[in-house]
């Protein structure tokens, strides 16, 4: 094996195993709350015991999900479930209007007791994202309510009732991190969000929408990342 290309394959092989954090130990995830010493806390600590042990994920993946999301991404998932949940609409004070699935679970739950699952997806996603039919089909199974957050403007066939969708504002300074790829991520995100904003181009980007806040609509979409967008389009 010539000298370039065993520092070729060295080098592959030091970007694999970075990128699967396989020299990385298994440890617990990291838990954020306000007050982790409240009583409230304490009882989802006690009652998820598992959220203290430490983590081992497959080792197809190595200790990354990166692998495993992208191939989710590409290749998607069969047989994804489709909920039959009750869509609720509340019209907020801006005008904008805010909906949420609720999803009644398939069989009572093994306690006796009724427990509602409160979930909030990801940037730009809603009860109709794959993950998400999978997550509240589950959830179902086991007894729970599962009430899904729509993310504004996240739906294609829900109309916008405002000049605006939903913000990331909390999560910009995470997602400029370059740890575990996040700016990846961010490309990706920002693309989706563009995305967004032409499906519903009719109610964000209408001419009186433009000179009213000054919105140079090339600039929108030639962003590539979402404070480059967030600055152009707010």
């Amino acid at each position: 094996m010539s000298p370039l290309l065993a520092a070729v394959f060295a080098l592959l092989l030091y970007l694999l195993v970075r990128l699967l954090h396989i020299t990385t130990p298994a440890s617990a995830p990291l838990i954020y709350a306000k007050d982790r010493s409240s009583q409230f806390v304490q009882s989802v600590l006690t009652l998820c015991p598992i959220l203290q042990q430490p983590y081992f994920p497959p080792l197809l993946w190595g200790k990354s999900g990166h692998v495993q999301t992208v191939l989710y991404a590409k290749m998607g998932r069969v047989n994804v479930p489709v909920p039959n949940g009750i869509r609720h609409s509340i019209l907020l004070v801006d005008g904008a209007t805010l909906t949420f699935d609720l999803h009644k679970p398939k069989v009572p739950h093994k306690s006796g007791e009724s427990y509602c699952l409160l979930i909030c997806p990801g940037i730009g996603n809603n009860s109709e994202s794959h993950y998400m039919r999978t997550l509240v089909d589950y959830a179902q199974k086991n007894g729970y309510i599962a009430v899904v957050l729509n993310h504004i403007g996240s739906h294609k066939t829900i109309p916008l009732t405002a000049a605006r969708i939903f913000t990331y504002e909390r999560a910009k300074p995470l997602l400029l991190s370059w740890y575990n790829l996040r700016r990846a991520y961010l490309y990706v995100m920002t693309r989706n969000q563009k995305n967004l904003i032409r499906i519903h181009k009719k109610q964000l980007l209408s001419d009186e929408i433009k000179c009213k806040c000054d919105i140079d609509e090339k600039k929108v979409f030639s962003s590539i990342t979402l404070e480059q967008l967030d600055e152009a389009f707010t």
